[in-house]
Formats: C-alpha cells, sequence, structure tokens
C-alpha cells in the first residue's frame, strides 16, 4: 500500500518549524532548570564551606588562646624558677600580711597592697596626719621591709580623709 501526502509543502513546513522551535523551547526550558538546580546547589556548597570556615576560624581562635595561655603558663614557670634560684628571695607574703594587720591603727584603712617585682606600694586612707605618720613609722619597724617612702598624700576637702601611697623594697637578709 502506498500513500499520498496530499498536504502543501508549506504546511509540511509550518509544521516542522513549529517542532523544531518547541524542541529549542524544551531544550532551553531543561537548560534553565539545569542552571537553576546548580545555582541552588552552588549556593547550598557555598553555605556549607562558609559555616566551616566559621567553624575552623572559631576553632583558630581557640587554639590562638590556648597559645597565649600557654606562653602565660610558660613565663610564670620562669618566674617561679627564677625565684627558686639561690640568692634571690621569694617575698614572705603571709608574715607580712599578719604585721600589716597588726600594726595598722585602727584610724588607718589600708586599700591596696602592690607588688611589682622590685617595690611594694601600699595605699591607704588615714584620719589624719597623725595616724598617717604612725603608720608609715610601723612600715619602717616592719622586718621585711626597707627604704620606706611616703610617694603621695592628699587631703579631701573639708578636712577629709587624708588618701596617701607609701613605697618600700624588700630587706635582703
Amino acid at each position: 500500500m502506498t500513500t499520498i501526502d496530499l498536504l502543501p509543502r508549506e504546511l509540511k513546513e509550518r509544521t516542522r518549524r513549529r517542532r523544531m522551535l518547541l524542541s529549542a523551547c524544551l531544550v532551553a526550558l531543561v537548560l534553565l532548570a539545569g542552571l537553576v538546580l546548580g545555582r541552588l546547589e552552588l549556593s547550598r556548597q557555598v553555605k556549607a564551606w562558609e559555616e566551616r570556615r566559621a567553624r575552623v576560624e572559631a576553632e583558630r581562635a581557640g587554639l590562638a588562646r590556648l597559645a597565649d595561655k600557654k606562653a602565660e603558663i610558660a613565663r610564670l614557670e620562669q618566674l617561679l624558677q627564677e625565684g627558686a634560684a639561690p640568692g634571690r628571695e621569694i617575698p614572705p607574703w603571709g608574715e607580712l600580711l599578719w604585721f600589716l594587720g597588726r600594726a595598722t591603727p585602727s584610724q588607718v584603712v589600708l586599700r591596696e597592697l602592690r607588688w611589682d617585682g622590685t617595690t611594694l606600694s601600699l595605699s591607704g586612707e588615714a584620719a589624719d596626719l597623725a595616724a598617717m605618720a604612725v603608720m608609715v613609722r610601723a612600715l619602717e619597724g616592719c622586718p621585711y621591709l626597707e627604704r620606706v617612702a611616703v610617694t603621695q598624700v592628699t587631703r579631701g576637702e573639708r578636712k577629709g580623709p587624708v588618701v596617701f601611697t607609701v613605697a618600700a623594697t624588700w630587706r635582703s637578709r
């Protein structure tokens, strides 16, 4: 059996073009869908990498803090070794504090005791200059201190308390 196509050539050509256009649209749609899915996947991966980078940075910061602590521990160990070395004394803090507790008059309040490695600095308030002088004389008589000197004296308004600072060095035995 033989078939004869009676459709005009123009109609056949139009149908063929429509099919090609439809095929091209389908291919473009598939490519566009692929690009959208690729973009979504890329965004997901970028987010995952950013989260991982943030975790790594946090871990790095933690390690930096650990390194700082390790350096501080090494520095403190070095200070302990230097303090235990012959010829250098560790200040007798307990005995000094006991002495200060016994020698401080009731009119004097000690506010701060600071040690910088060579000099002891003691700050306080006294009811008047006489009470401050009694405290300075007591410090001069301390068996652990030498070169006791008043470094600062201020008096509040209206004859308020006398604020003072005394510096001293450890007496070497």
